[in-house]
């Protein structure tokens, strides 16, 4: 395991429960201000870094598969077993509680395209998710889906990869929740992302004597270039992917670090990056949660928390909910899947 790609799972889980948080703040049935909105403004870019670091990764885990068809069961069995089972647990719950009236924002699907959507992570039609966030799941399945190609065949799997990667340059489109279609899904400019995450990990794998001070500098000074020229309004649709190109600068840096000096592998930091997914996909239901428990008790006298503080409070809550999640949940059914499936390891 390399110790900072799951320092950076976890940070990407943080940024965009902190950004979800500071949107619901501002809603008026809450607090009705955007706490630490100038901080989390850009927080969503977490789902960038966490496909920038999924190319990385899916790369690193199955080069050794490409242009091996044995390899084509395995590597299905491996990617079915991290993204299904917690997620049908944890849907399966949400469509429970909306079923019962628990939720106020999630909505079942009504329709048999719509749940075969929600199961199968294919979009047959467009509709708010029991889960809002997992339509970052459409892209990863896509992404499985195309990497398939590779192990099955090698040239042909390169050539329908770079096909895809070109439709999802020229299609240009950055697809938002009001209308997202199977189309602007699968040729997404998200889908570029994992590119550049497998491109990185060709240069990490040539053991170029990479300089990471300067790789990190690099990327910090091209980050906050970008953030200027995008706050001035010189850059629109075009934004995210400029953003994935200095995410992969970073990972570049890291993992180049990493391989020189042994870093310090603090036990929190791993268990938020093994809590990553388990993160990601309840965040949003916790902070609602928490978020109407602190309306409640801030009636109190000696509970009249600031905002800032019921802010920290909040987010300091959610992430611990969502390790004690893996903890008690997700790394068990992950364990019984793999046995389930007779899997060797997994990545």
């Amino acid at each position: 395991m390399i110790f900072s790609l799951q320092i950076f799972r976890g940070f990407a889980a943080i940024a965009v429960a902190a950004y979800h948080l500071s949107i619901m703040f501002g809603d008026e049935r809450y607090i009705g201000t955007r706490t630490f909105e100038s901080v989390t403004w850009r927080m969503n870019l977490g789902v960038d870094f966490f496909f920038v670091l999924s190319g990385f990764i899916i790369m690193m885990a199955h080069k050794k598969d490409v242009g091996k068809p044995s390899q084509f069961i395995e590597f299905l069995k491996k990617r079915f077993t991290r993204i299904y089972p917690i997620y049908w647990l944890y849907v399966g719950i949400f469509c429970g509680l909306a079923a019962l009236g628990f939720s106020s924002k999630s909505v079942n699907p009504d329709t048999m395209p719509k749940w075969l959507t929600v199961i199968t992570l294919v979009p047959f039609e467009n509709f708010k998710l029991p889960i809002s966030q997992a339509w970052t799941l459409f892209h990863e399945i896509t992404f499985y889906f195309i990497f398939s190609f590779l192990i099955l065949h090698k040239r042909l799997g390169i050539v329908l990869f770079m096909l895809w990667q070109l439709l999802c340059l020229l299609n240009f489109t950055y697809a938002q929740p009001e209308n997202r279609t199977a189309i602007n899904t699968y040729f997404s400019m998200y889908n570029l992302d994992f590119l550049i995450g497998m491109f990185v990990y060709s240069l990490y794998e040539k053991k170029f004597n990479l300089k990471p001070l300067y790789l990190t500098m690099y990327g910090l000074i091209t980050f906050f270039i970008i953030m200027y020229l995008e706050t001035q309004g010189y850059i629109d649709k075009a934004a995210f992917f400029p953003y994935a190109l200095c995410f992969g600068l970073f990972i570049l840096a890291a993992v180049s670090f990493e391989r020189s000096h042994n870093l310090f592998q603090n036990t929190y930091l791993v268990l938020l990056g093994n809590s990553s997914y388990s993160i990601y996909l309840t965040h949003e239901a916790f902070e609602g949660l928490f978020v109407k428990t602190w309306i409640k008790l801030l009636g109190l006298p000696f509970l009249k928390l600031h905002p800032y503080t019921a802010y920290s409070f909040t987010l300091l809550l959610t992430l611990i909910a969502g390790c004690i999640l893996y903890i008690l949940i997700e790394r068990h059914l992950l364990k019984f899947t793999k046995y389930c499936l007779g899997q060797r390891q997994s990545l």
